[in-house]
């Protein structure tokens, strides 16, 4: 009796050991796999135990900014560069010449001859022959392209009230020689630029011989106009 009381026993322990290693094989074929997903699920939630590093420096804060460090030597000096357009021309200095000519003596009556083209006062020249042989004259003209021009001439000053052209004011004759007049004059247009010229004109009848140096003084008239 006492034998299968043992006997009983141990086949109970058989028995509930063999219950026991199909329950987890029942469980997983029993819920569609969930089983499978805990095990993943329990496996994904493990925490590491490891501790994470710290990230320590020995370096001290930042220090102030230092002074400022001295100039750098000056650079090459570079290439130069396209020249510019050409200005305007300046004004004419003392004495600068503004107009000149000479005219043969070949007619009785000489046409107008520019000497001075531009400013508030402008000049021509003409050189006439006579029937007397060794007897020319030369003519001055003058010119005012704006009314109100005022001009000082001789020691008159005069404002002329409209312009005009080829006015004839001057003239010399000269017989067997040369004659030539000098004078200055000035002339300034409404709100323009006071100009003040030298004139000098003079006609030569005969021609002569000159030495030291050697040269000739041929017929004819000249005219010379310069700034002051």
């Amino acid at each position: 009796m006492k034998i299968q009381r043992h006997g009983s026993r141990m086949a109970g322990v058989v028995v509930a050991g063999a219950l026991s290693l199909a329950l987890p094989a029942l469980a997983t074929a029993g819920d569609g796999g969930h089983g499978k997903h805990h095990a993943h699920a329990a496996k994904g939630t493990k925490h590491s135990t490891k501790p994470k590093s710290k990230n320590t420096s020995n370096r001290g804060p930042r220090g102030y900014t230092g002074a400022k460090g001295a100039t750098g030597a000056t650079g090459a000096t570079g290439a130069a560069g396209a020249a510019g357009a050409t200005g305007a021309p300046g004004a004419a200095g003392p004495g600068a010449l503004k107009g000149s000519l000479f005219l043969e003596a070949k007619e009785e009556h000489d046409s107008v001859h520019p000497v001075l083209t531009s400013g508030p006062l402008q000049l021509g020249l003409s050189c006439d022959t006579t029937p007397t042989p060794n007897k020319d004259f030369a003519h001055l003209f003058r010119s005012a392209p704006t009314a109100g021009t005022a001009v000082s001439l001789f020691g008159q000053y005069t404002v002329f009230s409209s312009a005009f052209s080829n006015n004839e004011f001057e003239s010399v004759e000269a017989n067997e020689g040369n004659n030539s007049e000098y004078f200055v004059i000035t002339a300034q247009a409404p709100g323009g630029t006071l100009e003040v010229i030298n004139v000098e004109y003079g006609v030569q009848a005969k021609e002569e011989t000159v030495s030291d140096p050697a040269g000739t003084r041929p017929v004819g008239c000249w005219a010379e106009v310069s700034a002051v």
